[in-house]
């Protein structure tokens, strides 16, 4: 299983974080990765939400597999938007990984913090976030 990148968004479509696991980085500072991410997110659950059965209330999750990678995103009822993506082989419970990256790590270590404003739109210099996601990552990558 390899995880390439996890992405954290405010509502306003804001890249308050992200950390790229595997390979080079992309944007090199420009934000313009983060973009297309948001971008790709938001379009896709608009469609989401247009095509779904009447009466089925979206839960915050969506999966999108590729024959090279897969785009899972979770949706806080805050307003946060969490994007995963990792290979298309991972066998990993992504709703679970990323509920447990937002209620354990990004509540416990940013919301409550009290150096850290992550609704000022800013980007989020945690670096016991930072700390904390990659121990996770890494016990998820041994298993």
């Amino acid at each position: 299983m390899v995880f390439y990148s996890l992405h954290v968004f405010d509502r306003s479509g804001r890249c308050l974080f992200d950390r790229e696991w595997n390979g080079p980085k992309r944007d090199n500072g420009s934000g313009e990765h983060s973009r297309l991410v948001f971008g790709m997110l938001h379009s896709l659950g608009e469609m989401a939400g247009k095509l779904a059965p009447p009466g089925r209330a979206p839960d915050g999750h969506l999966s999108i597999r590729t024959d090279k990678y897969a785009l899972h995103t979770f949706e806080a009822l805050s307003g946060y938007r969490f994007a995963l993506l990792a290979d298309d082989a991972s066998n990993i419970n992504a709703q679970a990984v990323l509920f447990h990256v937002y209620a354990q790590l990004w509540v416990e270590c940013v919301v409550k913090s009290p150096v850290q404003n992550p609704t000022a739109g800013a980007r989020v210099g945690s670096p016991l976030f930072e700390q904390q996601l990659d121990k996770y990552v890494g016990e998820l990558l041994k298993t």
